[in-house]
């Protein structure tokens, strides 16, 4: 994790923690408190010790020099300094938080882990500064996930994604959590039942995402003859035929799965949609139409169902409910090209001409971005 030196929030705040300025010089006090302050926003660490020093050498006890210092040894790595200094600073003021969350990590980078992740741990909560909150949480994540703590790591990752959904690193380190846990479960799994439906289909989802279909395929008919009532795994045997190869032989046969996987589920909508785009590749409309009536029944927010929907009523004539439609999809989803074209064209025919215009123009420039591969993603007409 990188700290940079230019955190003054975190050392105007120590400032406060300082309990008793007696009768120092105040003014030359403050005066080398503000050099220093004004030295680690511009990173001039030696400027900065150097006004650091000369506060305490006015005032000894000064907490907010102190745990300066601190952050400024461990910004230059020097961790077994930092973490003395944090400790100084922790004995004049316990309630010193950011000095404890500091001070954590300095252990965990001179392997006193459990100290560490504990210090951290007990901070948190009472970090008032969003930015060093989320440092000093994801550093304590990344430490757990070593540790092979995951579990512990999976619930500050949750608090994180409540606090900055979209931060990269928050991501990244939710990857990894999941990543560790899935492995461990895997490998249990593998140990315990390594025959089983699940293993086979795991296998096949890996398959999948290698696009050697023909294996995954293989392997979900290994699992469906083993978990014959488990929900799902005719489903995604379906959708490992249709992406082999879509033949009309795979088609029967991905129905045929699609339809089972409707006995052990009657409201999977994506067993549902996968039959409707079956049904419209084979110019069934009507029962495309259907099928896709049950699928956005069941499952307003499903956007590629809308889609295929408003598509299919805008060729039969029903401009109304397929701008509906559409339109719901676009706001669902509003990655899916095909959407925009129907919906410029539908615009332009009821003389929406700056709607038309908007809608080709996302058409357009979603066609020249590389597209999204997804596992209901099917190219509309």
């Amino acid at each position: 994790m990188k700290v940079v030196l230019s955190l003054i929030a975190l050392v105007s705040g120590w400032t406060a923690c300082a309990e008793d300025q007696r009768e120092r010089p105040r003014n030359e006090l403050q005066r080398h408190l503000q050099l220093a302050q004004t030295a680690i926003q511009a990173n001039d660490s030696d400027k900065a010790v150097e006004e650091l020093h000369a506060v305490l050498r006015l005032d000894p006890e000064n907490v907010n020099a102190t745990a300066s210092l601190g952050m400024v040894a461990f910004t230059r790595g020097d961790y077994p300094k930092a973490a003395q200094y944090f400790t100084d600073a922790i004995a004049r003021a316990p309630a010193l938080w950011s000095a404890h969350a500091f001070l954590g990590m300095c252990e965990l980078r001179t392997g006193a882990t459990a100290h560490g992740q504990t210090l951290i741990d007990a901070s948190l909560p009472h970090l008032n500064d969003r930015t060093f909150r989320i440092q000093a949480a994801l550093e304590l994540a990344a430490s757990y996930i070593e540790s092979a703590m995951a579990e512990k790591a999976a619930v500050i990752v949750e608090n994180l994604a409540k606090l900055d959904p979209e931060n990269p690193d928050v991501l990244y380190t939710a990857y990894r959590v999941h990543s560790e846990m899935a492995a461990a479960a895997l490998q249990k799994l593998a140990r315990t039942s390594a025959d089983s439906a699940r293993v086979h289909e795991i296998l096949g989802q890996n398959l999948m995402s290698q696009e050697q279909y023909t294996a995954a395929i293989q392997e979900y008919r290994k699992a469906v003859e083993r978990g014959r009532l488990l929900p799902g795994l005719r489903l995604q045997l379906g959708q490992a035929l249709l992406a082999e190869a879509r033949t009309e032989e795979n088609r029967k046969q991905a129905e045929q799965e699609f339809l089972a996987e409707l006995k052990l589920s009657p409201s999977n909508t994506q067993a549902l949609y996968q039959l409707g785009i079956i049904a419209r590749e084979r110019a069934d409309i009507a029962g495309a139409k259907r099928y896709f009536v049950q699928c956005v029944a069941l499952r307003p927010t499903f956007a590629e169902a809308q889609s295929a929907l408003g598509a299919i009523l805008a060729t039969q004539g029903d401009t109304k409910g397929a701008i509906e439609h559409l339109e719901a999809a676009a706001a669902l989803a509003p990655d899916i090209r095909m959407t925009h074209y129907h919906l410029a064209r539908l615009y332009r025919t009821h003389g929406r001409a700056a709607d038309a215009d908007r809608e080709f123009a996302v058409f357009r420039k979603l066609s020249e971005e590389p597209e999204k591969k997804s596992p209901f993603a099917v190219s509309q007409p």
